[in-house]
């Protein structure tokens, strides 16, 4: 694990004390980013006066304390090169001390986090995970199914924070991925449960039990929709030719990752869909490399179980909840440069579930994102 760690020194510069002005001023540094504060009196008090030195450099020393302890106020933000986390870690930057935390495989850095992590130009707090390769030797698996990833990924980022000074680690997870997939027999299953709110809660409460003050841990993106994810990432067009939400370009086998976007997949579907409302056709389709899921009549059915108009399963994939699907099917389809794509027009109206695009970009429910008081500013 490599990346940054607490500033070696903190320096009392100097102390300046101008009577004419009325000011004190405190010189201080970290490492070599140097700090000012300044004190300014009002005409009654002269500072020329007797003893008025001896007694400053107390300030100096109190005040002080302020610039030594900004050296752990930014957030560690765990990056995985999709839209949710670099619209976490684009605000990040406005914080002092932020830095990204990445995990790859133990083969190496993936291309697809690294585009996007270069293009933010934050520091990085790096970690390879390797795993037993008798995982990947047939017949030891004794059970299929998701693992949980994201609170994997979150307790390795929780290790980087405290060991690295960042008192808080800022994920990235949307209000949809407390909604479950399916219900089966009446229970709620999520395939992306350790996403959600309540596993988010769990995490923190098994955090505060073993480590006292501990890091805060939540989301900045709770109480946001995918749709208002997708439209504040929008904002950044820069980054449109880097970010990877397409799964297959993150297998732990190098010689099977994509490289580009696969463009086949209900995750490819699912971002371009989440987009099409904010992106012009024009630009999506030079991200898809021309082969844009939207465009492809042959897509409709897929489309179908992702807006909820169809009763089928939805994709065991981080997609949104289907009242957001069809948000933004409704929302691309009345488009004038997706005239031409009539197959689009024709679904939508067939979405009863699509609600006025600006409900859900409107900000609400559970957050513990204020826990996060380092990253307050975030988002």
């Amino acid at each position: 694990m490599s990346g940054p760690a607490r500033a070696s020194t903190f320096a009392y510069r100097r102390l300046e004390i101008d009577p004419g002005a009325r000011t004190v001023t405190c010189h201080y540094s970290l490492d070599d980013e140097p700090f000012v504060e300044v004190a300014t009196f009002d005409e009654a008090v002269d500072l020329a006066a007797p003893g008025v030195e001896a007694v400053a450099v107390l300030y100096l020393l109190l005040a002080g304390l302020s610039y030594y302890k900004a050296d752990a106020a930014g957030p560690l933000v765990p990056f995985g090169g999709g839209i949710d986390s670099i619209v976490t870690a684009s605000a990040a930057r406005r914080q002092r001390g932020a830095a990204l935390f990445v995990v790859s495989p133990g083969a190496g850095p993936l291309e697809a986090i690294e585009r996007s992590a270069r293009a933010l130009g934050l520091p990085v707090v790096r970690c390879g995970r390797t795993l037993d390769p008798g995982l990947r030797r047939a017949g030891t698996t004794r059970f299929d199914g998701h693992v949980p990833v994201t609170a994997i990924v979150s307790s390795l980022a929780l290790i980087a924070a405290v060991a690295t000074g960042h008192d808080a680690v800022a994920m990235s997870n949307e209000r949809s991925a407390s909604s479950p997939t399916l219900v089966v027999d009446g229970q709620p299953v999520n395939h992306q449960w350790s996403k959600s709110l309540a596993c988010e809660d769990r995490l923190r409460a098994a955090l505060d039990e073993r480590l006292e003050p501990s890091p805060a841990y939540a989301s900045a993106l709770r109480d946001r929709s995918e749709l208002w994810v997708a439209a504040e990432f929008a904002r950044h067009d820069e980054l449109l030719d880097t970010f990877m939400s397409c799964n297959r370009a993150f297998r732990q086998d190098p010689s099977t990752r994509a490289p580009t976007w696969c463009g086949e997949c209900d995750k490819c579907l699912f971002t371009d869909l989440v987009l099409s409302p904010f992106v012009t056709r024009e630009r999506l389709e030079g991200v898809f490399g021309g082969r844009e899921p939207l465009g492809d009549p042959a897509r409709v059915p897929d489309l179908e179980v992702l807006c909820g108009v169809v009763d089928h399963p939805r994709p065991f994939e981080c997609v949104g909840d289907a009242d957001e699907c069809a948000t933004a099917l409704v929302a691309a389809a009345s488009r004038p440069d997706r005239a031409a794509q009539p197959h689009l027009a024709a679904l939508a109206s067939r979405c009863p579930g699509a609600k006025p695009l600006d409900e859900l970009l409107a900000v609400g429910g559970p957050t513990h994102s204020s826990l996060l008081d380092a990253a307050r500013d975030l988002v």
